[in-house]
């Protein structure tokens, strides 16, 4: 919902800073924060919840600066593009995972996050379908809107990893949300 607008404040700002990117490669980058990213699963496993959000939102500050660098360097690609999706949804599933891996006990909690494994897939697919089906002109992502985007996904895992008291209401709102951005993307896609 607020991706676009925060693309270009995030652009805006890194070239107000005079972020030296020449010699960078988006790719490392992104590779870098799903090291970084990874490390934070494994603390949050740990009950380290602190050192797990803040890696978890380095993470995604590298997934955000990736982008940026690749399409103000040149180095744009197909390659990149997928490398980029596949780290976003192995950071959002494995935070997932971990939690829970914590909530062994709590079968609503993990009922929960069926649910929500069950909704990426079909939130996938409804973001990615209309692009493979309809083909595109640009081989680099084309985003489709939906309630439910980056940035909202980031506020949610930031509320899982510091409220662990509330992840079966955190979830289950997200949850709710996921199924309106599912059915925003279908009308639009049966629009087009």
């Amino acid at each position: 919902m607020f991706d676009k607008k925060l693309r270009v404040l995030r652009d805006k700002i890194l070239i107000k800073i005079g972020f030296s990117i020449d010699k960078l490669n988006p790719n490392i980058i992104t590779l870098t924060g799903l090291f970084v990213g990874i490390i934070g699963m494994v603390l949050l496993t740990q009950h380290y919840y602190l050192p797990a959000l803040l890696l978890f939102i380095l993470n995604r500050l590298l997934d955000g600066i990736d982008g940026y660098v690749a399409k103000v360097t040149l180095k744009e690609s197909d390659m990149g593009a997928l490398l980029d999706i596949f780290s976003d949804y192995i950071i959002y599933l494995g935070f997932l995972l971990s939690i829970a891996f914590l909530s062994q006990s709590n079968f609503s909690v993990l009922f929960s996050i069926i649910i929500t494994l069950s909704l990426y897939c079909l939130n996938l697919l409804a973001w990615s379908f209309p692009q493979i089906i309809k083909g595109r002109d640009n081989p680099i992502q084309v985003y489709s809107s939906g309630l439910i985007e980056g940035f909202e996904t980031v506020v949610v895992y930031i509320i899982l990893i510091s409220f662990p008291s509330y992840w079966l209401l955190t979830i289950n709102i997200f949850n709710v949300l996921l199924i309106f951005t599912i059915i925003i993307r279908l009308t639009n896609f049966n629009k087009n």
